[in-house]
């Protein structure tokens, strides 16, 4: 490893050398080595359009739009397959504990794949982010609720059904940050998600001793809950009047409670 850094120093001088020969100094934004600029973090993919002028890719192979279309189809199916371990009630988090591990290798795969493969496929790398940014929801809820669904604290059934709740809206959004129209009715999904809310938020105020940390927890994932439930409500026409279908007295809290062990 270490003969290889005075190397590589020697190769991208070279490489900036030559970009400044054949290219006005203002518009140097990228050499031969780094087609592509870099990603920080995860969130939305800017980049330009085009490459640069005059820009040769040296590693990268051209995609042809077949290979390009393949590989959204593998990101967008990975992403169905984490949508479905969510139902119309809950998350299963026990079974995709089980597949956490494959699930993560799959989806490094695919991440390296686009990386390395494809020179800036704005679209399809969102969707990949999208794909990681779900999946490490589905990770951290699970772990947060394999731990509640064994608490003897005071309200811990109430995080824990927050916490599902938050899995079950999380999933109803697309890459593109929309309702996800795919999923079967899911005007009544949206519908049973807000009555849930509801009916937790009222449980939740009339049951009180938990630490300030589980409290601050469920604050702020009633937040997150409810903004993301009126997006959805507002993209599915759903008005304040079809929530009248929320019958409190029957509806007392989601299912999962007293369920959880």
């Amino acid at each position: 490893m270490p003969r290889l850094f005075p190397l590589l120093a020697a190769v991208i001088s070279l490489s900036i050398i030559s970009a400044q020969s054949q290219t006005p100094e203002n518009t140097l934004q990228r050499t031969k080595l780094f087609p592509v600029d870099r990603i920080t973090g995860y969130g939305e993919i800017v980049l330009p359009d085009q490459e640069p002028a005059g820009t040769v890719n040296y590693f990268y192979a051209s995609r042809s739009q077949e290979e390009v279309e393949k590989a959204h189809m593998q990101v967008d199916w990975f992403i169905k397959d984490l949508k479905g371990f969510v139902n119309g009630t809950n998350f299963d988090f026990r079974t995709f504990d089980h597949h956490i591990r494959r699930l993560r290798n799959e989806l490094s795969d695919m991440e390296f794949w686009i990386e390395t493969k494809f020179n800036h496929q704005a679209n399809l790398e969102n969707h990949a982010i999208f794909a990681r940014v779900l999946f490490q929801c589905l990770v951290d809820s699970t772990e947060k609720l394999k731990r509640y669904a064994k608490s003897e604290i005071p309200t811990s059934e109430v995080l824990f059904d927050m916490i599902d709740l938050n899995v079950r809206t999380s999933v109803m959004r697309t890459a593109e940050e929309t309702l996800d129209r795919a999923i079967p009715e899911y005007t009544t999904q949206i519908s049973r998600l807000s009555c849930d809310f509801v009916a937790l938020e009222e449980y939740s105020t009339s049951h009180t001793g938990a630490p300030y940390g589980m409290r601050a927890l469920y604050s702020g994932l009633a937040e997150e809950v409810k903004m993301a439930l009126e997006r959805l409500r507002t993209e599915a026409g759903i008005g304040a009047r079809d929530l009248n279908i929320c019958n409190l007295h029957h509806h007392e809290v989601p299912g999962i409670l007293g369920t959880r062990g």
